[in-house]
């Protein structure tokens, strides 16, 4: 990769990266199928396209700032971190057998959120001969000579991190641990991860008002309808309560106010109270007799 042969082109809703091969490259085409499927954070998405004989690599990240303006501006411990991270992150792309060196290694091609300090890395899938591992930690080390430190931090965790970049075992998931292990005694920089929904308790209450069941709220005993909910099928429902059919008569006898057998006297009692019903082996009032029961008042006459 030539660095001359960027070109970067800024517009009213992002960023476009454009990388112009030269008739000298030689596109990873393996690297390159495995970008096009793979989407890691950090790193922006990667577009080839050919025409005239022209092969460019094209990619477009959402507006930010670069690194090297960003690092201008003093960061407290919890933002220096958070930025390693960020970073580390996008090399993480290398655990998808895509390699590292690919990435474009320069502060003034990264560009960052100012707000939640999100980065976004340009990749091209060139091979490189010329490639090298201390080429990864010259890059974290350049990075963190250049941050402008708050004075408000006393700690040690600068040299810290510049002894394991200086390490002759050097690899960057190690760095990953150490400040992801520091990231924890500082506060979060961005976004609300792990914080709980709040409860809208005014909601609550309406349901509740309204009948409807909450969060929390008791529900009927089993076996029990609920207030206005349906019943199983031949158990009556509440007395009285709006909505609520009155309780029917037993098979066999007439409804109150309901139609009756010609000849027969309406039943006698309290207005909307059931008629009492005979002992077992009498007759139901108000309906027919047996030819037994009939042949007897004959006799007794």
């Amino acid at each position: 990769m030539v660095r001359e042969n960027i070109n970067i082109i800024k517009e009213a809703i992002g960023v476009t990266f454009r990388y112009d091969l030269l008739p000298s490259d030689v596109i990873d085409e393996r690297a390159l199928d495995r970008v096009k499927s793979i989407v890691q954070e950090g790193v922006a998405q990667v577009q080839y396209t050919e025409m005239e004989g022209k092969k460019t690599f094209l990619s477009r990240i959402p507006l930010g700032t670069v690194l090297s303006q960003f690092m201008k501006k003093e960061m407290n411990k919890a933002e220096v971190l958070t930025l390693l991270k960020k970073l580390l992150t996008a090399f993480d792309i290398g655990k998808s057998g895509i390699p590292v060196n690919y990435l474009v290694k320069d502060s003034d091609f990264i560009y960052v959120d100012e707000h939640t300090l999100d980065v976004y890395m340009f990749l091209v899938p060139v091979k490189d001969d010329k490639a090298t591992v201390s080429d990864i930690s010259d890059f974290f080390r350049d990075i963190v000579a250049g941050f402008k430190y708050s004075e408000a931090d006393r700690d040690n965790y600068v040299a810290r991190i510049i002894t394991c970049i200086n390490s002759d075992r050097f690899s960057t998931s190690e760095l990953n641990v150490m400040v992801s292990e520091m990231l924890t005694t500082v506060a979060p920089i961005g976004g609300n991860q792990g914080v709980a929904p709040k409860v809208d308790k005014m909601a609550i209450m309406r349901n509740r008002a309204q009948g409807q069941p909450g969060f929390g709220q008791p529900q009927g005993m089993p076996g029990q309808p609920q207030f206005g909910g349906p019943r199983p099928m031949g158990q009556p429902g509440p007395q009285g309560a709006p909505g609520q059919p009155v309780p029917q008569g037993m098979p066999g006898q007439p409804q109150f106010g309901g139609p009756r057998p010609m000849g027969q006297p309406g039943p006698q009692g309290a207005p909307g109270q059931p008629v009492p019903q005979g002992m077992p082996g009498q007759p139901q009032f108000g309906g027919p007799k047996t030819a037994d029961e009939i042949e007897k008042d004959a006799e007794e006459k």
